[in-house]
């Protein structure tokens, strides 16, 4: 990615310094004739259509597109469209960029030929080719058009889930265009390609002040990023920022026609656009209310007034109303659990219920928000969720192609609630955890419990491992650690599993269960289910009922694609 954006600024500095010496009057210097000072419209759009061949051609152009095409697949398709898509006008500032300097190079073409004082004669004035080089930037625009149509495309194929604003997604193709207008408006002021190239830089340097401002001018930035944490309850003022990028289109188009016509009309026009775009800009800053403040604490607090639930037997599935498309994905490593499981486990009711996770409320960036919850958010350590007894999917499990990982963590959340261990993480993680010496303590730290030794660890790897067929021989979706001793691994859970900590012994005895018949397995552990779920039964116990040998250390240590948390 840094490679071809460093390529792609070198063809930039190469364009622009090609321009060449001037070899006539400025364009400002020549005094088209009064008779043909206004063209006719015909004669506008035959320039308009020449330039904007030249334009949607040109080299810069091109480049732009190929560099925002990196960046989707850098950057990865949106997981959750209705958020996502405010991403796409990042991806396109690329292509604005260039754009930006190429129209800004296609206006000073005549420059740099030698050609201005030969426009003199021509039956267009400057005001006319103005205009035609505007509208030439139809070529760019459609460009990001296309681009915002791909990524929805690819990202709906990869599993995305929910639909992308089409206002959002207009920003893309709106901010390119103000950008070739800024390249015309620099041409007409400062008739020098190399200002072109300083200027996108100062627009990246604009963005990205905006961008990290976290008051409410941070609406402001013209590619309008994400807002506050957590992106969930953050109001985005979306038609209120298109007439903004509207506004400010309109201030350039009309000062590039008032660098040679001045009057009463030119004068008018450019104070509604003015007006507009502040206006906008003011609606913008004023966006998040007091009253939207609550009802977002209301969301975070209350999940169940905002969602919809289905039930499936004793199974409960509830999601935000956005997020509906993924219970039918919850279902599938939920059934497959529970169907290997004694009956009197399926008699007790489970409800999986979304929620937000406990790091999004201990970085929200809203004090308000934080304010209006019902219950306290402790600012000097992390924020953790009491435990309710349902098992909490997060905003962003399941809703991307890596299905495997979302069975994973499901089963084994499902799991662990099956054979008594805990679900929720009840004690929030010290960070100062990585320095202390030992395994053991590190995990404590973590606010995790240590599962190795017990058989109910091994009957819920076992369970895990059953319930993802697609997946067999895959270990929950953890990360493995070895101690400072090197004598004991064990796997630590992603934030979204249940906060167990497995060790690699049990994973190897879960296996080697997994060599026989499934069904077996489980009228065996239906049999001594009371057994094999105590905590105080060990997994040397559980290998000696089932007479199982010791597993190699092949069998214990997770595949490295797995270590994705």
């Amino acid at each position: 990615m840094i490679i071809a954006l460093a390529a792609l600024v070198g063809v930039a500095v190469l364009a622009v310094l090609r321009e060449g010496a001037p070899r006539g009057k400025a364009a400002d210097s020549v005094t088209p004739e009064p008779a043909f000072e206004h063209a006719r419209g015909g004669v506008v759009r035959t320039l308009a259509i020449a330039e904007g061949k030249l334009l949607a051609r040109n080299p810069l152009v091109i480049a732009g597109v190929v560099l925002g095409g990196i960046s989707m697949f850098a950057a990865g398709r949106g997981t959750r469209l209705f958020h996502d898509d405010m991403g796409v006008a990042l991806m396109l500032f690329p292509l604005a960029g260039m754009t930006l300097i190429a129209s800004d190079l296609a206006v000073l073409r005549g420059r740099r030929d030698g050609l201005e004082e030969q426009f003199g004669s021509c039956p267009v004035g400057p005001i006319a080719r103005t205009f035609a080089h505007s509208l030439a930037l139809a070529g760019p625009v459609l460009y990001a058009c296309i681009f915002a149509a791909a990524w929805t495309i690819t990202s709906r194929a990869f599993g995305s889930i929910g639909r992308p604003n089409f206002v959002e997604l207009l920003t893309g193709p709106i901010l390119v265009a103000c950008a070739g207008l800024v390249g015309i408006l620099l041409a007409r002021l400062l008739p020098r390609s190399a200002a072109s190239l300083f200027m996108v830089i100062a627009i990246g340097f604009l963005e990205g002040g905006l961008a990290s401002e976290r008051g409410h001018l941070k609406p402001l930035a013209p590619f309008m990023p994400t807002l506050y944490q957590p992106v969930e309850v953050e109001t985005r003022p979306r038609g209120w920022h298109i007439v903004y990028l509207l506004g400010i289109a309109g201030v350039l188009a009309v000062a590039a026609i008032a660098r040679h016509r001045r009057g009463p009309r030119i004068w008018s026009a450019l104070g509604l656009a003015a007006t507009v775009a502040i206006s906008a800009a003011f609606a913008q800053y004023r966006a998040q209310t007091p009253a939207r403040d609550a009802r977002a604490a209301a969301w975070i607090a209350t999940p169940e007034a905002f969602q919809t639930c289905r039930h499936h037997g004793l199974v409960t599935y509830c999601a935000y109303d956005e997020y509906t498309e993924l219970l039918d994905r919850w279902r599938a490593p939920v059934d497959g659990v529970l169907a290997l499981v004694p009956a009197p486990v399926r008699a007790r009711p489970l409800v999986l219920r979304q929620r937000l996770p406990a790091e999004a409320i201990s970085g929200m960036q809203r004090p308000e928000i934080r304010a209006a919850l019902p219950f306290s958010v402790p600012r000097a350590r992390p924020f953790v969720w009491s435990d309710d007894g349902a098992i909490h999917p997060d905003m962003t499990l399941c809703n991307h192609s890596r299905e495997a990982r979302c069975q994973i963590v499901l089963a084994e959340s499902v799991a662990a609630w099956a054979v008594g261990l805990p679900i929720a993480r009840i004690h929030p993680a010290d960070p100062a955890a990585g320095d202390l010496p030992t395994e053991k303590e590190r995990i404590a730290a973590l606010g995790l419990m240590d599962s190795s030794g017990q058989a109910r660890a091994v009957v819920a790897l076992w369970l895990t491992l059953q319930s993802t067929p697609g997946i067999r021989g895959a270990p929950p979706d953890t990360r493995a650690r070895q101690s400072d001793q090197g004598t004991a691994y064990t796997l630590t859970p992603c934030q979204e599993g249940p906060p167990v900590a497995w060790s690699f012994e049990d994973t190897g005895y879960a296996r080697r269960l997994a060599e026989r018949p499934a069904a077996e397995v489980a009228a065996q552990l239906a049999s001594e289910w009371a057994v094999v779920t105590d905590p105080r039964t060990t997994t040397r116990q559980l290998a000696h009922m089932f007479d199982l040998q010791a597993p190699t250390l092949a069998m214990s240590i997770p595949p490295p694609t797995f270590h994705d948390c």
